[in-house]
C-alpha cells in the first residue's frame, strides 16, 4: 500500500498546458450542459412538468418535516407514571 503512495507521490503531475485543457475541456462542457437547460426551460411543458415537480418536492418535503415534528414532540411528552400497585 505504502509503495503505491510513494511512487504516485514522486510522479510527475500534470504540466500547465495538461491542466490549461482540462480546464477548457470543462468550460465547454459547463457551456454545453447550460445551453441544454436554457433550452429545455423555454419549452412550456418542460416548464410546467418542472413546477409540479417542485410542487411535489416541496409537499413531501413538508409532510417529512411535519412527520418529525410530531415524533420529536412525542418524545418531549413525560411518559405516563408507574400504577399504584397497592404498597
Amino acid at each position: 500500500m505504502w509503495s503505491a503512495y510513494r511512487q504516485a507521490a514522486t510522479d510527475a503531475g500534470p504540466t500547465e498546458e495538461d491542466v490549461k485543457k482540462a480546464l477548457s475541456t470543462l468550460a465547454g462542457a459547463w457551456d454545453q450542459v447550460a445551453a441544454s437547460f436554457s433550452a429545455a426551460l423555454s419549452d412550456p411543458d418542460t416548464r410546467a412538468s418542472l413546477k409540479r415537480a417542485a410542487g411535489s418536492f416541496a409537499a413531501a418535503l413538508g409532510t417529512t418535516v411535519s412527520g418529525l415534528g410530531d415524533e420529536i414532540r412525542g418524545r418531549d411528552e413525560p411518559e405516563a407514571p408507574p400504577a399504584d400497585l397497592g404498597d
